[in-house]
């Protein structure tokens, strides 16, 4: 499981303001309406890329999370990465063009193998969490 995080300028001088679409409770709020378009496109972006997972995503109601990514399956790293970045890429492009990033999270599920990914803003551009 993965977090996305918001890209952000490594260093503020206090005149750095937050609109409300940039708070993750406005941006969560876009991508809470958004999720069956969101869902639609991903399935082409899927399938474009050959990477045949069924991707659940939710949008939680409180923290630095924008969203959460899992999947039943049990794809390699590299599969799972690559789903991640165009969830990420999906995610900003709904949200005028912010950057995220994906930060893998314990996911367990009884009987079956699971992945899951959180999506939360990234404070920093040189942050180098994944």
């Amino acid at each position: 499981m993965d977090t996305i995080e918001q890209d952000k300028e490594p260093f503020d001088d206090g005149s750095f303001d937050l609109s409300a679409n940039e708070e993750p409770e406005g941006q969560r709020s876009i991508i809470r309406l958004a999720l069956p378009e969101l869902a639609a496109e991903l399935g082409v972006e899927l399938q474009a890329a050959n990477l045949n997972y069924k991707v659940f995503m939710t949008v939680p109601n409180s923290g630095k999370s924008i969203a959460t990514i899992a999947t039943p399956a049990d794809p390699t790293d590299e599969d799972w990465s690559h789903v991640s970045e165009i969830v990420c890429h999906l995610i900003g492009k709904r949200l005028g063009g912010m950057k995220f990033q994906g930060r893998t999270l314990p996911c367990v599920m009884a009987n079956g193998a699971m992945t899951a990914t959180e999506i939360t803003p990234n404070v920093l551009n040189f942050d180098t969490r994944s």
